[in-house]
Order: C-alpha cells, then sequence, then structure tokens
C-alpha cells in the first residue's frame, strides 16, 4: 500500500513539476525537474531508498543540470539519513531481543577455562559434571566469541567418524567433513577400548545445530559416519541442550554483530550530517 502511495505521489509531483516549468521561464531542463521533483516525493512519502533510486537516475541521465543535481544531492543526504535512523531503530530491537535470550539462557550455562587453555567455553551446567571422554555422545560447546562448536566422542566403536549427521522426521542434516588430523580429529586406546574425538567448529556444525534446535520436540538419531556408521538416539535432555546452546550462541553473536553495527553506523550518521550541511549550504 505504502508503495503504491508513493508512486502515484511521485507522479502527480512529476506532472505538477513538468507543468510549472514548461510554463515559466526557468532554464532547467523540464524532465529534470520532474524527476527530483518525484524523488522529494516518495522522501516525504518515507520511502527514501526509492528517492535514493530516482535522484541516481536523475544523476545519470542529466548530469549537466547543475542546479536540479545540487537540490538532488542535498535531498539524498535527507534520505539517507532516514536510512540510517530505520537501520538504527532495527538494530536497537535486535539488541533488546538478543538481550532478553541471552540473560533468560545465560543462568543455564558455566564457562570452561583451565590453565592450559588459551580460550574458555561455555557449556550447560548438566553437561560439565558429565565429562565427554567418558561416554560415547555429543557436547554442544559456545567459544568466547558466541560461535557454538560440537566436540564428539565414540567409545568401543572404531568407525574412524570424520562426520555426524542428526536425522528426525524424514529429514537428516550433516555436519561438515573434519579429517583425521590428530588435532580436530584424533584417536587413542583406552581401558574401555578404542576412543575417537571430534571438534566440529561453527562452520561444520551450525546447520545441523539449527536442525535440531527447529526439532527439538521430535526424536532425534544422531550418526557418527566414517567408515561405518554408527547410530545412537539422542536423550531429550540433550536434544534440549543443543537447543538452548544454539539459541544462546545466536543471541551472542547476533548481539555482537549488532553492537558493532551501531558503532559504525554512528560514524556513517555523523559523516551524513557533515554532507547535509554541505549540501544545504550549496542550495542557498
Amino acid at each position: 500500500m505504502l508503495n503504491d502511495i508513493t508512486l502515484k505521489k511521485a507522479t502527480l509531483a512529476a506532472t505538477v513539476a513538468l507543468a510549472m516549468v514548461s510554463c515559466g521561464g526557468n532554464n532547467e531542463n523540464p524532465e529534470a525537474v520532474a524527476l527530483y521533483e518525484s524523488a522529494k516525493a516518495c522522501f516525504e512519502a518515507h520511502n527514501p531508498q526509492q528517492a535514493i533510486s530516482i535522484i541516481d537516475s536523475l544523476a545519470a541521465s542529466f548530469p549537466k543540470e547543475i542546479t536540479v543535481q545540487r537540490r538532488a544531492m542535498h535531498l539524498r543526504t535527507l534520505a539517507d539519513s532516514a536510512i540510517i535512523d530505520i537501520e538504527f531503530a532495527q538494530l536497537d530491537s535486535t539488541l533488546v531481543a538478543d538481550s532478553i535470550t541471552f540473560i533468560n539462557l545465560k543462568p543455564k550455562f558455566a564457562f570452561v577455562k583451565t590453565a592450559d587453555m588459551v580460550e574458555g567455553y561455555y557449556v550447560i551446567s548438566s553437561l560439565k559434571g558429565n565429562p565427554l571422554y567418558e561416554r560415547t555422545g555429543i557436547e554442544p560447546r559456545v567459544d568466547e566469541t558466541g560461535n557454538i562448536f560440537l566436540a564428539s566422542c565414540l567409545f568401543g566403536v572404531p568407525c574412524k567418524h570424520t562426520a555426524l549427521s542428526a536425522s528426525a522426521n524424514g529429514t537428516e542434516v550433516s555436519t561438515g567433513d573434519v579429517p583425521y588430523d590428530e588435532a580436530l580429529n584424533y584417536r587413542y586406546q583406552a581401558e574401555r577400548g578404542s576412543c575417537e574425538m571430534v571438534t566440529f567448529e561453527y562452520d561444520k556444525c551450525a546447520d545441523m545445530c539449527k536442525f535440531i534446535t527447529d526439532n527439538r520436540q521430535s526424536a532425534i538419531r544422531l550418526t557418527f559416519k566414517g567408515n561405518r556408521n554408527h547410530s545412537i538416539t539422542l536423550s531429550p535432555a540433550l536434544v534440549n541442550a543443543i537447543a538452548d546452546t544454539y539459541e544462546f550462541s545466536n543471541a551472542m553473536r547476533s548481539g555482537k554483530n549488532a553492537t558493532a553495527k551501531k558503532i559504525y553506523m554512528a560514524k556513517k550518521r555523523e559523516l551524513n550530517r557533515q554532507q547535509m550541511a554541505k549540501t544545504a549550504q550549496a542550495i542557498k
């Protein structure tokens, strides 16, 4: 509806501008003036992006219409300012939503960082007392920058796994592959038999974690994929832990990104204000 109203106003403004210029003694190109008036109408109808598109068209079509171009450049700074205000409002809404999610979930997490660790990570408190290296399964974690990652451990079933997959409701989603490298993917012999441990970083596991989160009310089948496959059913508690960890990670990542973008947008706003003052002076 807003686009229709904007278009009608812009068309009316262009028609009026053409009539006024054709009847007067103004040397400005009537088509250039009509485009400017169309852009102005779009801006006044709260459609700054469309106004900028028309201004770009004006600049390309009538580069020699200096006086019209000056008015258009000032209008563009006003449209840019309106867009910046919209983006700030969206960022504020994002930060509020992320803060609520983060505050609600943070009590469920413990931060782990030992003397031999360069960086720590967050893990659901209920898993902290049940070390992964003592069981077959997976453990969702969040690093200090907000990225989720998965650690997997497979006891007594030598699959030489390099990937995982989760399946539910007839759909399966896999992690990326992590080749054996004795770092992110390593193996050893324990009293209980062979043990394989793999770390799937954010880019490898985010899609699977999202899938589990989206299907947290369903039975989730996890498969260790290697030379042969081995499957287990995730407990509802672990499924919920993965889902909570994924949402906690998203809130941290989104909040950090929004905060960084607000700093950038503040600088952009200051530059816009300077440009607005210069273009206003140019049309006096």
